[in-house]
């Protein structure tokens, strides 16, 4: 059974590999499209991995060196199973899309930290 608190992260997860994973997503209808020179399908792999490692925090009890390491595995895995899907195809720039946005949420959560004191300013604590 899914623990309560864990919800918001389980929903988020489904909607990500749902919309990965599906046979006609999304990305693979906007593949060409382009604003200000970038394919739009990369922005939106940026964009739905922003708030992973938020949710992460803010929902798990995990110390923040584990929220980066399980985002970071998490945005890495999404472009891998493509990999063992027949109709869906590996893309390293997907992958990196993925890791940029893994790490702009990343980033997000360090600012929030600082600006909320629960780690030092100059970096972030790994033994918090």
């Amino acid at each position: 059974m899914i623990k309560p608190k864990l919800l918001p992260i389980v929903i988020y997860l489904s909607f990500i590999l749902i919309l990965y994973i599906s046979p006609n997503n999304v990305f693979s209808i906007i593949n060409n499209s382009n604003i200000l020179g970038l394919r739009i399908d990369y922005i939106l792999h940026v964009i739905f991995l922003i708030p992973l490692p938020l949710l992460i925090y803010k929902y798990t009890a995990l110390k923040s060196s584990q929220v980066i390491v399980i985002t970071l595995l998490i945005s890495f895995s999404i472009e891998f199973i493509h990999i063992l899907l027949p109709y869906r195809s590996f893309n390293k720039l997907d992958v990196l899309a993925n890791l940029f946005g893994s790490l702009f949420g990343i980033i997000v959560h360090i600012i929030f930290l600082v600006a909320t004191k629960k780690t030092k300013p100059y970096f972030i604590n790994f033994n918090e």
